[in-house]
């Protein structure tokens, strides 16, 4: 669903949502998993506590490296953060920055994340470098996920990988 049809979607669920909630803080996000580039298609309702989301896992060569839900499989040993990866990551949050500015909507990036066959030290950069950028442009941010494949804590030595917590917490 895409285009008209999901904003008639967005519209009427928002209607649902504010009968009984007329000031919640509603999270609403464009087309194709959430993507930036789909924003220009999204028609805000006229309402005053939404947010807009945007997923980023660019770029998706580093990010979704060895994934086994991708087809076909990503190679491994790809490392980040070169200029134009930094360039590639850093565009939809440009792109979600312009839009807000014109439409008067806060911004929420919620997904964005390197699969655990990255290497570490890539991985650490990526987020670090991904927090920054969100925060330098006034974006809040969720990481995906907890305890999985992009997993900040590890479910088995139960403890979290002090590393990639760093890089999210941390300086």
């Amino acid at each position: 669903m895409n285009g008209g049809p999901w904003n008639v979607l967005v519209a009427r669920a928002l209607g649902v949502v504010r009968k009984t909630n007329p000031n919640r803080a509603v999270v609403v996000g464009p087309t194709h998993w959430n993507s930036a580039s789909d924003l220009q298609a999204l028609a805000m309702p006229n309402d005053a506590n939404l947010i807009v989301t945007v997923h980023n896992y660019a770029p998706f060569s580093f990010t979704h490296q060895g994934a086994e839900w991708v087809s076909p499989v990503l190679p491994v040993g790809v490392s980040c953060c070169t200029t134009s990866q930094v360039t590639e990551m850093t565009a939809p949050l440009d792109i979600a920055k312009s839009w807000a500015a014109a439409k008067h909507y806060p911004v929420f990036v919620g997904e964005f994340g390197a699969y655990s066959k990255a290497d570490d030290a890539s991985r650490i950069t990526f987020n670090r470098t991904m927090r920054n950028a969100m925060e330098t442009r006034g974006m809040t941010w969720a990481y995906w996920e907890f305890a999985a494949g992009f997993g900040v804590y590890d479910p088995v030595a139960l403890r979290f990988r002090q590393g990639l917590l760093d890089s999210l917490l941390g300086p």
